[in-house]
This record gives structure tokens, sequence and C-alpha cells, in this order.
């Protein structure tokens, strides 16, 4: 029983939000330009695998997170731009201490791990966000993007 309980709560540790700012190199979150006082380049970007429909309900939520600070009602996305790269991480063997012993045997002590290389899909949606007080020809309301985001 208690190893089901440490291996749920190191489960639990590995859910942790992709979304929130993206900071220093880690190609994870999302990013945001101030282009006029009604416009704003989105960015979003991960590398752990969701999917594109993922991807833009987290930059639409910050569309929406932006337009309400702003004090906007309504906002548009326009210019969107889907990128995938691959990343390969080439991690090197690590061997231990070599001895010998006196009677010439070599010995290895401390980890000993093999050669391996992670692949990672780096996904980037970017799309200029629009707003606006009035509905007119705005596709998305501030509010209920926040409210359909979160309830998920």
């Amino acid at each position: 029983m208690r190893l089901f309980l440490i291996l749920f709560m190191i489960s639990l540790s590995g859910c942790s939000s992709i979304y929130h700012e993206k900071e220093g190199w880690v190609p994870e979150g999302y990013t945001d330009q101030r282009l006029s006082d009604k416009e704003y380049d989105i960015s979003f970007q991960t590398y752990k695998g969701e999917s594109w429909e993922e991807i833009e309900s987290y930059l639409l939520l910050r569309a929406a997170e932006i337009g309400k600070l702003n004090n906007f009602s309504f906002f548009s996305i326009i210019n969107t731009k889907k990128e995938e790269k691959i990343e390969l991480q080439n991690t090197p063997e690590v061997v231990g201490t070599h001895t010998t012993g006196r009677d010439g045997k070599v010995s290895i002590t401390g980890p000993i791990t093999p050669q391996y290389t992670n692949e990672y899909k780096i996904r980037t949606l970017t799309s200029t966000a629009i707003f606006s007080h009035k509905k007119k020809n705005n596709k998305y309301s501030v509010e209920q993007v926040i409210i359909n985001i979160q309830a998920k």
C-alpha cells in the first residue's frame, strides 16, 4: 500500500500544468507581445506531446486573459502559424571509475549508463489577437473562453 501511495504522488507531480509564462530556454509556455492598444502577438510552445487542439486552447486562454486585463469583451484571432520541429538530445555514456588491482584485473565502481538519444517534438502556435468592446466580427467572448477552458 505504501508503494502505491508513493507511485501515486510521483505520478501527480508529473501532471503539473504546462500553462505558464515561458521562462528561459525550455520550450514550454506562452509569450505575448503588444503590437498596439488592441493587438497582441501570442505564442504558445510545448515539447510534451500535446495536440494542436490543446495548444490552441492555451493560446485562446492567454488571449482571453490579456483581454480581461485590458477591459476588452471580445477578440478575434488572425495570422495563425503552426511550427513543429524535432530536437534530439544525446546523452553520452557514463562509466564509473576504473581501478586496476594488483592482479592486473580492471574493475569499475560507480554508475554505468549507456549512451542514448531522446527525441522531442517541439510545437509552437503563434497568432495575433485583435481585441474589441463590441461583438461585431469578433469570434470569441473573453469571459466565455475563460469559463470554458478553466472548466476542462
